[in-house]
């Protein structure tokens, strides 16, 4: 189910070119699930007109909050990093189906601002590793908003972590008999999809995708992605998360 919901901002945090929003929001919080969005209306004016859709970075139900971790990109994002404590900000959601929950090992695998939903995710799997892949160390979030515990880091350029991309991490990790949840840039998952198959990966591998979205729940067919069988899913509806087998990734 998901709602309209004015939720009141209960903390903002600026750090560099990302952002981590705190929402005093109990109707959405009560019906949340890791991997899920929201989708944001910046400002009550029609500039910008479409809402934006943000990963649900955190939530914690007894308290009625979620969080949003977004990364300034363009006019709408840089106009939620305006917004201010006790402003209301209006949020439609949950929406879109997330991550399934399993009684498995997991490895969790972000690109960029794809990292967001993971805050959620390591409180849900404590044992769980997270490798975050970015282009250099000026492209990291604050990883005080992260449990840094079991935190593996690469970068393109060495600058922090180890050098390389995400497949750096993962060919020297054991991945049987574990579930992998990925989330990040097409170009990432298309890689790791790639490199599962050429493991001969049997396990399970959930991927959300990054897509631009106007309506966010299936009505406007602007988010197509190609299926396997030669069909098309909705990022928004259908995902944004999939089983790593049902996509083209490919194409």
């Amino acid at each position: 189910m998901k709602y309209e919901e004015w939720a009141i901002l209960e903390d903002i945090q600026v750090r560099g070119e990302y952002i981590l929003l705190s929402f005093h929001s109990p109707m959405i919080a009560k019906e949340a699930q890791p991997g899920q969005f929201v989708n944001v209306r910046v400002v009550e004016a029609l500039d910008p007109l479409l809402r934006r859709p943000v990963s649900i970075a955190d939530c914690r139900r007894e308290k009625g909050e979620i969080k949003l971790l977004v990364q300034i990109r363009g006019k709408g994002t840089a106009l939620l990093a305006q917004r201010y404590r006790h402003d209301r900000v209006s949020l439609v959601g949950p929406l879109g189906r997330g991550f399934p929950l399993v009684n498995k090992e997991v490895i969790l695998v972000g690109g960029g601002v794809g990292v967001a939903p993971f805050v959620w995710l390591q409180r849900h799997y404590p044992s769980s590793q997270l490798v975050m892949g970015f282009r250099s160390e000026a492209f990291i979030p604050p990883l005080d908003w992260f449990d840094q515990s079991r935190v593996v880091i690469v970068t393109d350029d060495g600058s922090r972590g180890k050098k390389g991309n995400i497949l750096t991490a993962l060919e020297e990790m054991d991945l049987s008999q574990k579930v992998i949840f990925a989330c990040g840039p097409h170009k990432m998952l298309s890689a790791i999809a790639s490199f599962l198959e050429k493991r001969n990966f049997g396990g399970d591998a959930y991927f959300s995708t990054e897509s631009m979205m106007a309506c966010g729940f299936g009505a406007c067919k602007g988010c197509v992605i190609p299926r396997k069988d030669e069909t098309y899913a909705l990022c928004c509806s259908d995902g944004p998360v999939f089983h790593w087998k049902e996509i083209a990734w490919e194409k």
